[in-house]
């Protein structure tokens, strides 16, 4: 009996076993009419990528590559930079305060929170450099973020393609470029801190198939915040960005390709001091209550602003030589950017104190002037076989002009007599803050901030 059992357990098994075989299989399609030829579906996306310096499909890439597709940014909820790091494991940014200041970390490698220090992450735009600077120039900006086809991350040294400052990994940022096809987009939205944003794209084939254009631009204005100023009354947050961009190509032949692109970008953000807290005055000054919270501002009476202006060109042409592809990159980019008025005395915690009865006002002001010219030569193997070459040349050629002074202010000696100029009060006597708080020694903490506050530093970099 128990013989018959173990067989009718195995006759139910087997029975069970064709079973699922026969649903797993997939139904046969439908017959097709004569003629009609159905291409096959890859299950898998292919994704195209330039993270080698050649196109090729991303599931070929022998490292630790993520690539961020225009159809994912349609399912994120992206807003600047921070939020793409997010979807990236080993990606971060760091966040100094102002967005001008980011540093874009992969795997732990940055350049800290030196604002002139080079980016240990390559950042690449269409292939070329797209860093330098201290206004901007460690990260990628919404500029370079705009009408994108897809962001490229590749993990860990970089070193072989992409240079020295790739120590961490490299980004390269690929724009959309035009196409055969009249297409007009647009996108308006609003938030609740009195944020509009705009930003509308146009694809024109001047001569089809030969002469191709597409032009874009944005406009994200914000003129509330998170954080108040008890002084004004005003959102010392607040910060707008506008930027455009053309981008033609030209087709002689089958074999060649010329391209040239044009970006203009503007931002004001909150300066440095402007989102700096500060609970009570700083060390030997009393230490008395400034800032009620983290998101009010007391004592603030000056609000600080880091403009930043930017210029870029690029042009680029490829060439199919049959045996190999020859690519020649040339990119220029200049920046004028100024973060001023910003409110010393209440980042250096010696707010609301009075100096030979004058109350102490101290401004902060910071300059770049900078300029990048880059070019890349590179010709690879055209054929996908075993072996694959490539070989070229990069050059990258900057200048950056730094100030940091006050702007308004004379020249200053500690021991020199005591003066009131409005943006910077040099010294030698001081009383406890006027409002009632408690008396202390403020002379060294006060002399040590004029002293910086005042200072004229020039910084040039080649």
């Amino acid at each position: 009996m128990h013989k018959n059992i173990w067989l009718c357990g195995a006759a139910l098994g087997v029975l069970a076993s064709l079973s699922v075989t026969v649903a797993a299989q997939p139904s046969a399609p439908p017959e097709s009419p004569p003629g009609d030829v159905q291409p096959a579906k890859e299950s898998v996306e292919r994704v195209t990528v330039t993270a080698r310096k050649r196109s090729e499909q991303a599931r070929d890439v022998p490292g630790a590559l993520s690539v961020i597709t225009s159809e994912e940014q349609k399912n994120l909820a992206v807003d600047g930079l921070q939020d793409y790091a997010r979807q990236v494991p080993s990606v971060s940014l760091v966040n100094s305060g102002p967005e001008y200041l980011n540093d874009l970390s992969i795997r732990g490698s940055g350049s800290g929170r030196l604002g002139f220090s080079e980016t240990a992450t390559g950042l690449y735009k269409d292939g070329n450099y797209n860093a330098g600077g201290g206004f901007g120039g460690r990260s990628l900006s919404r500029m370079d973020l705009f009408d994108i086809e897809r962001i490229e991350i590749l993990r860990g040294p970089q070193g072989a393609l992409y240079g020295r400052n790739s120590v961490g990994g490299a980004v390269n940022v690929v724009t959309k470029k035009p196409t055969d096809e009249f297409q007009t987009l647009g996108k308006l939205g609003f938030q609740d801190t009195d944020r509009w944003k705009a930003e509308g794209v146009i694809n024109l084939p001047l001569i089809k198939e030969e002469l191709l254009l597409r032009a874009g631009g944005f406009h994200d204005d914000q003129q509330e915040g998170h954080h108040r100023s008890l002084n004004s009354g005003n959102f010392v947050d607040r910060q707008s960005f506008t930027g455009a961009r053309v981008i033609a190509d030209w087709k002689p032949s089958s074999t060649s390709l010329y391209r040239a692109m044009f970006e203009h970008y503007d931002s004001s953000t909150p300066a440095f001091g402007n989102l700096g807290y500060r609970a009570t005055a700083g060390v030997n000054t009393g230490g008395f209550a400034i800032d009620p919270d983290p998101f009010t501002r007391k004592y603030m009476d000056r609000e600080g602003f880091a403009e930043v202006t930017e210029n870029s060109w690029f042009l680029s042409t490829e060439h199919a030589l049959g045996f190999a592809d020859l690519s020649i990159k040339l990119n220029h980019r200049v920046r004028d950017a100024e973060r001023s008025n910003e409110d010393f005395d209440h980042f250096a915690g010696i707010a609301n104190y009075l100096l030979n009865g004058q109350r102490v006002d101290l401004a902060g002001r910071q300059a770049e002037d900078f300029a990048r010219t880059g070019m890349e030569v590179s010709l690879s193997s055209s054929d996908e076989g075993r072996w694959q070459w490539l070989v070229g040349a990069e050059a990258q050629l900057y200048n950056n002009d730094v100030v940091s002074d006050p702007g308004m202010c004379p020249a200053y000696a500690i021991a020199g007599p005591a003066t009131f100029v409005p943006g910077c009060t040099p010294g030698s006597s001081v009383t406890a803050n006027p409002d009632g708080g408690p008396a202390g020694e403020a002379m060294t903490a006060l002399q040590v901030a004029t002293a910086l506050s005042t200072a004229r530093q020039t910084l040039n970099h080649d």
